[in-house]
């Protein structure tokens, strides 16, 4: 951008608040997992939509604003860091994270799409391993890899994105983030309260994938120009996302659709706040200097990949659910289960001396 005040966050600099969103990301993303892979059908005893009053706020109102910042957050790290004229991402630097995630999506994708073949036919076949190739390309996987093609479109883009970002105006850049907000998050919003299909022009994109890239960077801009009176409207802003979060997360279980996803305009109000609040915020930086958040942060992606693996052992497999255990307790006792196995697999995983380097 051309305003040399609004670059920031030099090649050498790291930002700590990072370490800990990754560290907390993974996990928020696993207790989301936890809830949503137990209660995802409405037609189920235990579903969203035949709970009890304790379930119903606890998985409805209070688990969204726990978790439904994560995926937000890992998108808005990478544009702080790829989008950012200041920092020296090369072409060479692009090609190689986009090559560790295309290698993690080919070979976890892969598996994971041969498995479900297997599950549904209850049978192997020689030609699945045919047809989950196709499967991949067709992004026919376990659902949670959507973030693995989004980042994969994102990093392809971002060589078009940088050059543009660095000679922009800094109102020029708040007149695209205004209409990235509305085709991204107001009007997928309108559309699904309403259930209209109000056009997006044909630039959809994955849950509002590249409306949180641009974000990233640009609230990084933002966080550094904040004066006082700012940091209130912050605040405001942030106890304004929390509130309709979990009004709209009852009136979603009531409506029986979601309306907690990551491009809802709430979620992004209430996400955007917080990540410019945390930020540089010190005791954030003191706790992601600790040894566990820099172990849990070096491993969030292979977390991220493999922790429905274990999700499913629970439930489709021993059939252990959370209904086993007092309310909220099971869900909490499940969370510690898969989010323990997932870190010491992903440890193990990192140890192999073939995909160490890409993991």
């Amino acid at each position: 951008m051309v305003n040399k005040k609004v670059r920031i966050t030099s090649q050498q600099e790291r930002i700590g608040a990072f370490d800990f969103f990754r560290a907390y990301g993974c996990l928020a993303i696993v207790l989301l997992h936890v809830i949503s892979a137990w209660r995802d059908d409405p037609t189920s005893s235990n579903s969203f939509y035949s709970v009890g009053n304790t379930e119903l706020i606890f998985d409805n109102a209070i688990i969204p604003l726990l978790v439904r910042m994560a995926v937000p957050m890992f998108f808005m790290m990478s544009g702080a860091l790829f989008l950012n004229p200041d920092r020296n991402v090369t072409r060479d630097s692009i090609c190689s994270h986009l090559k560790k995630i295309l290698i993690n999506l080919c070979l976890f994708g892969y598996l994971m799409a041969i498995i479900e073949l297997i599950v549904v036919s209850k049978s192997f076949e020689p030609k699945f391993l045919y047809i989950a190739v196709v499967n991949l390309l067709q992004e026919k996987t376990w659902s949670h890899l959507w973030y693995l093609y989004a980042t994969v479109g994102l990093y392809l883009i971002t060589p078009i994105l940088r050059p543009w970002i660095s000679n922009i105006s800094r109102r020029g850049f708040s007149e695209a983030i205004i209409v990235a907000v509305v085709l991204f998050s107001v009007i997928p919003t309108i559309n699904d309260i309403l259930s209209l299909q109000i056009t997006q022009f044909g630039l959809t994109t994955p849950r509002g994938a590249l409306l949180w890239y641009l974000l990233g960077y640009y609230l990084l801009v933002i966080h550094e120009d904040c004066k006082s009176y700012k940091k209130g409207l912050l605040h405001l802003a942030l106890l304004l996302g929390v509130v309709l979060t979990a009004v709209f997360g009852i009136v979603g279980f009531q409506m029986k659709i979601t309306l907690i996803q990551p491009y809802h305009i709430w979620i992004v109000l209430y996400s955007s706040a917080l990540y410019i609040i945390m930020l540089r915020n010190r005791l954030i930086e003191q706790v992601a200097k600790s040894r566990i958040i820099k172990v849990l942060s070096s491993c969030s992606l292979v977390v991220y990949i493999i922790h429905p693996v274990f999700l499913n052992v629970l439930y489709k497999g021993i059939h252990l659910y959370p209904d086993r255990f007092p309310p909220v307790l099971g869900e909490v006792f499940i969370f510690v289960i898969v989010s323990t196995a997932s870190v010491i697999g992903a440890l193990i995983i990192r140890k192999i001396p073939l995909l160490k380097k890409y993991v």
